[in-house]
This record gives C-alpha cells, sequence and structure tokens, in this order.
C-alpha cells in the first residue's frame, strides 16, 4: 500500500469552499504540503465568482453553508464545466445528502470529522483523472495525426452540407474543397440522390454508396461511408464521410468509422457495450469483452460482451491459465495466432475456436488492475501493432468508467445499507416490504414478517462499552445470514439491536418457526469476543401477509406486539401474532 508521505500534487491548483475557517486551514494546508496550489473561499457565491475567473480542476467544498449552499454551487459549477471534479464534505448524515451528491455528480463524498489521509487519496484519484483526460486529449490528437497518414479521404461536412475538414489523402484526390458544398466535389449544384450524407441526415443512421465520378478528366470509381456527429449533449453538428478508390486500402475507412464512434460521448454501462460493439466492428474480430475481477481475483464478470457488433449473452470466467490472468499480472498482451493450443486450459478460447488475442488491463485511479478489456478472433490478427494499439487507448478511458461505476454502487450501498453490519437500512426495507406485499396480493400468497430484539442489549453496551456493543451486533448479523440463506429474503437493520427478516414463498407458520428456532439457538450460542465470552439471546415476533395484516404498517405493527409476548414470555424465545388464523402456529 502507498504511503501518504508519496502523494505528489506539485503545481496541482485546488479550490477549497469552507465557511469554517479551521477546517479550511487545515485542509488548504494539508494539500498545500503535497505540493497543491490552494485557493480559499468562504461561501457557495464567492467560490462561484473564482471558478468563473480561474477553472479550478478540482474543487473540495462543504455541503452545508450559508446562502448558497454546496449542492447548488456544484450545480452552477456543472454548468460551467462538466468535467471538474468535485470533492463534497459533510457532517449532514442523512441517505438523502447522499442521494442528491450521486445525483449531481460529485466524485467522492466525506462526512466530517474527515479523515485527512483518505481526502488525500481522493484529491489523487481526482488529479489522476484530470491527468488522464489531457492523455485521452493527446490521444485525440493522435488520432487526428492518423487521420492525416490514411490512405482514404475524410471530410467532416456541417449541417448545410459544407466542408470544414478534409484530410490530405482526400486533397490528392479531389482538391482542397474546405468552405464549398461537398456536391461540389463532383460538379453538381445539389446532392445526388444516392448521397450518403443526406441519407444520414434524414434518418440518423450510416449510409454507405458507390459511384463513379470523373476528377481531372479521369473517372474513377469510390465508396463512401457517411455517419453523423453528434457533441457531448448528443445533438447533431453535422456528419463525416469516409471515401476511398475501391482498389485501394478499403480496411481503414471501416476501423476510423467505428474509432469515431467509439469515442462518443456515452458513459458507464453505455459506453462500455458500445466500446466492445465498435471495437469488432472496427478491428475486424469476432469478439470483444469488459470484464470486472470478482473479489477473488481468479474470476471475471463479463460486463459488456460482443459478438461481430451485437451484444450477447454475459457471463463469469475463470481467469486461471488464461491470457487474460497475463493481461492482468503483466500488462498488454498479443498473441496474433493459436492462442487456444498455447492456453489449453482457457474454456472460452477452445470453446469459440479461437485463433487469435489482444488484451489490456484495467487500472483504476490508484494502479490497481480492477478488470480487463480483451478481443479474440477466430483467424489470426494481419496488423497486431495496430490491433494493441488501439486497445490500448481505449483501456485506459473504459478503466475509468468502469471505476466510475464502482464507485457509484459504493456511495448507493451507503444510501441503502446498515454501514455496521452491511445489511439493508430502514430505507431499503420499506422498499423491499412494498414490493413483497405487492408481489403476495397479486400472486395469492403468503410470506412472514419476522421482528429479532436482543435481550439485555442494553446492559451490554453500559457494562463493555459501544466497542464491545458493535462486534455484537456484527456476529448477530451474522447469524441471523446464517439462518437465512436464501437470496430473495431481506435482513435489515433498523438501528440499535432491532433487526428484521422479509421470508418470502413460505409453506405455512410450520417453516416460519423453524427459522425463528434456528435463529433462537444459534444466537444463544456464546459470543468469543477477544478479551471476554458474553452471552445474549433473542426475542422474536412474526406476522404473516395477509393473516396479520395487508400493509406494512399492520404487519411491521403485530411483529412487535409478537415480540414483546416474546420478552414477556421470559426472552429466548419467539412468537407469532395473536391475530393470524388460517395458520397453526406454534405457541
Amino acid at each position: 500500500m502507498k504511503m501518504v508521505s508519496e502523494i505528489n500534487l506539485q503545481g496541482l491548483q485546488i479550490l477549497v469552499v469552507e465557511d469554517d475557517p479551521a477546517s479550511s486551514t487545515l485542509i488548504s494546508r494539508i494539500l498545500g504540503k503535497c505540493g497543491a496550489v490552494v485557493d480559499t473561499a468562504n461561501n457557495g457565491g464567492t467560490a462561484l465568482a473564482r471558478f468563473e475567473e480561474k477553472r479550478y480542476p478540482i474543487i473540495v467544498t462543504d455541503i452545508c453553508m450559508p446562502n448558497m449552499d454546496g449542492l447548488e454551487l456544484v450545480a452552477r459549477i456543472r454548468q460551467l464545466d462538466k468535467n471538474a471534479q468535485i470533492i463534497a464534505t459533510s457532517a449532514n448524515r442523512e441517505t438523502d445528502c447522499l442521494i442528491s451528491a450521486i445525483e449531481l455528480g460529485f466524485n467522492d463524498y466525506f462526512l466530517k470529522p474527515i479523515e485527512i489521509e483518505k481526502l488525500l487519496w481522493a484529491v489523487k484519484r481526482c488529479a489522476d483523472t484530470v491527468a488522464d483526460r489531457q492523455k485521452l486529449e493527446d490521444e485525440q490528437q493522435k488520432f487526428r495525426t492518423v487521420v492525416e497518414c490514411l490512405g482514404e479521404g475524410l471530410t467532416i461536412k456541417d449541417l448545410d452540407y459544407r466542408i470544414v475538414y478534409q484530410n490530405k489523402a482526400m486533397s490528392d484526390l479531389f482538391g482542397y474543397h474546405v468552405g464549398k458544398p461537398c456536391f461540389g466535389i463532383f460538379g453538381l449544384d445539389s446532392p445526388c440522390e444516392n448521397c450518403p450524407t443526406v441519407m444520414a441526415m434524414t434518418d440518423g443512421a450510416t449510409h454507405n454508396s458507390r459511384r463513379s465520378c470523373r476528377i481531372n478528366r479521369k473517372i474513377i470509381h469510390i465508396e463512401s461511408t457517411a455517419s453523423l456527429l453528434r457533441n457531448a449533449r448528443g445533438a447533431v453538428t453535422g456528419s463525416v464521410e469516409i471515401i476511398r478508390d475501391i482498389s485501394g486500402r478499403v480496411q481503414n475507412e471501416h476501423l476510423i468509422g467505428n474509432i469515431a464512434k467509439g469515442v462518443s460521448a456515452k458513459v458507464g454501462a453505455e459506453y462500455l457495450a458500445s466500446l466492445t460493439s465498435y471495437l469488432t466492428e472496427a478491428l475486424e474480430m469476432d469478439y470483444a469483452l469488459v470484464g470486472e475481477l470478482n473479489d477473488d481475483r481468479t474470476s471475471a464478470q463479463a460486463l459488456a460482451f460482443s459478438c461481430a457488433g451485437k451484444p450477447a449473452e454475459l457471463f463469469t470466467y475463470d481467469l486461471n491459465c488464461s491470457p487474460c490472468a497475463m493481461a492482468i499480472n503483466s500488462g498488454i498482451q498479443v498473441f496474433p495466432e493459436n492462442v487456444a493450443k498455447l492456453f489449453p486450459e482457457a474454456a472460452i478460447l477452445n470453446n469459440l475456436s479461437i485463433q487469435s488475442y489482444c488484451g489490456a488491463p484495467l487500472v483504476d485511479s490508484k494502479g490497481v488492475v480492477i478488470g480487463i478489456l480483451c478481443t479474440f478472433h477466430r483467424d489470426p490478427i494481419e496488423n497486431p501493432e495496430l490491433v494493441s494499439d488501439i486497445i490500448r487507448i481505449f483501456a485506459s478511458r473504459a478503466a475509468a468508467e468502469l471505476e466510475r461505476l464502482k464507485n457509484e454502487q459504493t456511495i448507493r450501498d451507503m444510501a441503502f445499507h446498515d454501514p455496521l453490519t452491511g445489511l439493508a437500512n430502514r430505507r431499503l426495507f420499506e422498499d423491499r416490504l412494498a414490493q413483497s406485499i405487492a408481489k403476495a396480493r397479486r400472486n395469492r400468497e403468503k410470506f412472514g414478517l419476522i421482528y429479532l430484539d436482543l435481550d439485555r442489549f442494553k446492559q451490554i453496551n453500559d457494562t463493555f462499552g459501544h466497542e464491545t456493543g458493535d462486534q455484537v451486533l456484527i456476529i448477530t448479523a451474522e447469524r441471523i445470514r446464517q439462518c437465512c440463506r436464501r437470496n430473495y429474503d431481506t435482513i435489515s437493520r433498523h438501528g440499535g439491536d432491532e433487526f428484521f427478516i422479509i421470508i418470502e414463498e413460505i409453506n405455512g407458520g410450520e417453516s416460519l418457526a423453524e427459522i425463528a428456532e434456528s435463529l433462537c439457538h444459534k444466537i444463544e450460542e456464546p459470543l468469543e469476543l477477544a478479551d471476554r465470552q458474553l452471552r445474549t439471546s433473542a426475542s422474536i415476533g412474526i406476522s404473516i401477509y395477509p393473516d396479520d395484516g395487508d400493509d406494512s404498517m399492520e404487519l411491521e405493527m403485530a411483529a412487535d406486539r409478537a415480540m414483546y409476548t416474546a420478552k414477556q414470555a421470559g426472552r429466548n424465545a419467539f412468537r407469532f401474532a395473536a391475530k393470524a388464523v388460517g395458520e397453526k402456529h406454534p405457541a
């Protein structure tokens, strides 16, 4: 693990927005010690004015401020610069605030008091994202250079069909026509009937056309492909057309057209799906895949998988003894031929009769490999250098999107799960309970609601302290999981020592009684902590839909009454709601 002392923010410009002078000074000094150039503002209005004058790449802002709060500030900044990296700090622990942060696109979110080490790593991640974006711009410049070196002619036209850019090959083939209507190249006063640009403008699709034309008294046969260009907001700004001599190199036109699509403004899962699709088309390979490493790091889950440009079924696959494992451990790997023979234990290669492979690791902002981007083909790769260059370029953006998806899921988990036990919180429980009621009502089924309360938990807290109490809750949560192993059951903690469990698809009260009895026995087992052995038990109340109620409140109240009956019966027991009928409930 890298040390905080290794974080280098030399020359990085950061705006710190904090109305608390002490917090502002502390954050500024720490960032300054790492080499950052820090400006400060004590309110949202001042911060916005400074951002308008000087576009800071990174902003660290408090949420709760007078006049203009952090949420409004970020919304205004996003209008000015959607790429600004923004870190939020707040003493507000309400989940609604977290949801707002997700919707506004905060890059990270810290609850006060702030752990400075974690804040520094967050700033470092943002700094790496800024650097990666610059690298992407550099790569785009590389693509422009590549376009100028291509044998095919390439033109970009505005909405009035005027040429706004053409590469050298286009000029060599037809002469220089920037600023003029594209149909003038062929000596026409208006677009021809089968003009691919007009067809693309009409229906939004990509169109191909073949035609003959006279250039400098010489008739040549050309093939052209036209598609729309869109800005980051999805609005059509013009079109791109690739024109080539049919006798020339055909392959590059397909490559450039699809690379242009592959670096579009799509994000997240949509981007990953589009990327694999365009890679198969652009590189003329059979398959492309983006996989995320599972926790065991010996397998990966396909997040996007394309076959011949079309989305295919996702799957989990073993990385052992595979070219993907080599790419993850050693960097980009290219096997132009015989890859299935080189890796006979890689089932996916042999099942698909794969001959060639190219794969690159997806590395997050901390330098940790989190996934894999690869293409594979049933024939040998004719130009392995070109394929590896394209994969390497796309791997950086794919890694950024994969990391963003993982970070977004982490924030969502914070909003819907109990931070101590990892169980569902009250917000998620209420949603799941409503779904269970709707499903049971629709299918005329029954389900059970178990309310579990630890006996004498307050005594443990008062005697041994809250740290011991937290350990008891963590162990109890795990024991509940062991007794309720079905994926479709919901276990939640509602604060303190109260747990609710939704048990779906029950056979009757007997099955609920078995679960409750198992819970009682499991929870009363001795708790082996670091320096002591403790014992606890649970009182459990059970209600059944629809016998004990047909809405959430009635079911919870019925389970609550039954739980108190169990406590009055001497604790370490379970009871069914008194209102339940139609089942033989245990006493």
